[in-house]
């Protein structure tokens, strides 16, 4: 069992227990996590981007005019610049400071009536165009090619025609927005600042070398290994107010060369000032093939990712649950990763058809559980209520020397968020005893569950511990 330790931030109140998961930067009502475009929004709201509507919810769907794209915008190339701008309206500091700065011309530069009009698609990409480029796109199909090149357009799957597929007439919606943003950093960013090219050995390990934790591994069982390297982006290089950024990049070795060549890339996480990452090679497959597993930790939480290649030209990356799991335990287990302790499990990953998927934790090999352990198991039902074999006020024996563990997600295909309290009774306990430690002394504790921090939803049980 793998442990990775750091920094206990001080709990307040209430004990916080086994499946809490951290939120990630901004969680709006009308954004669930499985929304396509949460990743994005999350990521362009914490970024300061795009905000939300009172910090609660982000009306995805809602259509943008050209003042909102400004905006949006010039935070994104120089959020600094509105600080630097205090007696200046926001807009104007977007249209005439920002945006004007970079050649960027919009409808609404002289005439305000024009700011409050439809902002379409096609308008996005003849922005970004300018940006990146320096100057205007000489034709609309050009702006749009461009998007296709670096990967910031898959288009709308609506036509075979590109162009059609792009939809450029289309208005623009505040979900697509977050995502244009993050693939135009993500994607161009990276074919911008990672160097795409043959390395002598020598060059990419230099000590001025913009890349780390080069790490080998034999991605397509062909019995040579390829090098994985990483490479970061902090705030003093970009004005986007987020840690950085961390991208991932595979080079093969050129034996008539002596180079190293750059096979694929892309974005990898977004680091946390208390973040870091842990890699190790191993094969979950029972192939001759291994995978880079790199383990994420932050803010008090967990979260698993894996390179893998069937071929070199099918390199992928699999992100499975960013920010998911409270506990920084991990172990290998039946062809897969268990993370959590034993009868804290949060999460069980296989690799499957290339991918790192998630699985049920019903799927976890089983392992005798000690025999000082008495599991309460239960799961959250979809109404959000507490199901398990014990009522509401049960009460559980227990005797002095055992100790009491609670297992959601039994029967859940992946854990519902809940807070569990322990209050003492009856007895004297100090705070790991009422927690989850081995019970010292005789006495009564109550423990409470409450899903999604829900009091209307409180499930009650109680252990009695005896001699």
């Amino acid at each position: 069992m793998k442990k990775i330790f750091v920094a206990v931030l001080a709990l307040v109140g209430s004990i916080m227990l086994l499946s809490n998961p951290v939120k990630a930067y901004f969680d709006f009502k009308d954004v669930p996590k499985s929304a396509e475009f949460y990743p994005a929004i999350s990521w362009s709201a914490s970024s300061g981007l795009i905000k939300g509507y009172n910090y609660e919810t982000f009306k995805p769907k809602n259509y943008l005019t050209e003042a909102h794209f400004a905006l949006m915008f010039a935070r994104f190339i120089d959020a600094d610049a509105f600080a630097k701008n205090p007696s200046m309206n926001e807009r104007e500091v977007a249209y005439q400071v920002v945006l004007k700065k970079h050649n960027i011309i919009l409808k609404g530069q002289n005439d305000k009536k024009q700011r409050e009009q439809i902002f379409t698609r096609l308008d996005l990409a003849k922005a970004f165009y300018t940006y990146v480029e320096g100057k205007a796109p000489t034709s609309d199909k050009q702006a749009i090619d461009w998007m296709y090149q670096y990967n910031i357009t898959k288009g709308k799957n609506s036509s075979a025609d590109k162009y059609v597929n792009f939809g450029g007439s289309d208005r623009l919606k505040r979900e697509h927005m977050a995502q244009f943003l993050k693939n135009l950093y993500t994607n161009w960013y990276f074919e911008a600042h990672v160097l795409k090219k043959s390395f002598k050995e020598t060059a990419l390990f230099q000590d001025n070398a913009p890349f780390h934790s080069p790490t080998l591994v034999d991605l397509n069982g062909d019995g040579k290994q390829e090098l994985v390297v990483t490479y970061e982006t902090y705030k003093s290089e970009y004005s986007i107010r987020m840690e950085g950024y961390r991208y991932y990049g595979v080079y093969t070795y050129n034996d008539a060369t002596n180079m190293w060549d750059f096979i694929d890339g892309g974005f990898l996480f977004t680091p946390g000032k208390d973040g870091g990452l842990t890699y190790e090679v191993k094969s979950l497959t029972g192939d001759n093939t291994e995978q880079l597993l790199i383990y994420y930790y932050a803010y008090r939480s967990l979260s698993v990712a894996a390179i893998t290649g069937k071929d070199l030209n099918d390199i992928k990356l699999s992100l499975p649950d960013l920010y998911a799991h409270p506990s920084f335990e991990w172990a290998y287990r039946g062809n897969g990763i268990v993370v959590g302790s034993p009868g804290h499990y949060t999460g069980f990953y296989r690799i499957e058809n290339g991918m790192l998927t998630r699985k049920s934790l019903t799927q976890i090999p089983t392992e005798d559980m000690p025999t000082n352990i008495i599991e309460m198991n239960y799961m959250i039902n979809e109404n959000g209520y507490v199901d398990s074999a014990y009522r509401y006020g049960d009460t559980i024996q227990a005797k002095v020397g055992q100790k009491l563990v609670f297992t959601q997600g039994k029967y859940n295909w992946q854990e519902k968020p809940v807070r569990i309290m322990a209050s003492v009774i009856e007895g004297v306990y100090d705070e790991d005893d009422a927690e989850m430690a081995i019970y010292q002394y005789p006495g009564l504790i109550k423990y409470q569950i409450l899903p999604y921090n829900d009091w209307n939803k409180e499930f009650t049980i109680y252990v009695r511990v005896s001699y």
